[in-house]
């Protein structure tokens, strides 16, 4: 699931006035809310049972809209900590990377970009190979930056026009 804090720290980021209709797909969606929406915000679509349709139904209610999703990766250092604690990955379909492009493609989107939100806790290393240590006592052992990057990612920021 993705902090609040996260989501407001995103949600501060669009200029002030930015017209903006604010979804969260572990909640009802209210597609009605979207009728003529320009811009659409959504969150939680890891804790989505069916992400897919979640996106399809976004697209049919806003065709027009862009949408902005925060979206927690299942990778990331303080998601595999909290896993191997004991905590679910997602409520939904825990989702990395390499599946965004793809989901929102087959849901009828087009995705501009998929930018990291990366977890500033834990050092990006000068020398390889690293080991990173998590509060939960895990330790990590990196043996390339591009590794180390999408485990320090916390979520994806994915900006996506109807295809």
């Amino acid at each position: 699931m993705i902090a609040a804090e996260l989501r407001d720290a995103v949600l501060r980021g669009f200029p002030p006035g930015t017209s903006l209709a604010v979804l969260d797909a572990a909640a009802e969606l209210e597609l009605g809310t979207l009728r003529g929406a320009q811009n659409v915000f959504l969150s939680g679509l890891e804790d989505a049972a069916a992400p897919a349709d979640v996106l399809t139904a976004i697209r049919k209610a806003a065709p027009g809209a862009r949408l902005f999703a925060l979206v927690q990766n299942a990778a990331s250092l303080r998601a595999l900590a909290e896993l191997y604690a004991g905590s679910p990955a997602a409520a939904g379909h825990p989702l990395v990377r390499a599946e965004l492009e793809p989901l929102f493609r087959a849901a009828g989107w087009s995705p501009l970009t998929v930018d990291p939100l990366e977890d500033e806790s834990f050092p990006a290393p000068s020398a390889f190979p690293v080991e990173i240590g998590t509060p939960a006592g895990l330790v990590f052992r990196f043996r390339d930056a591009e590794t180390l990057a999408r485990a320090r990612a916390l979520a994806y920021v994915v900006i996506a026009d109807p295809a």
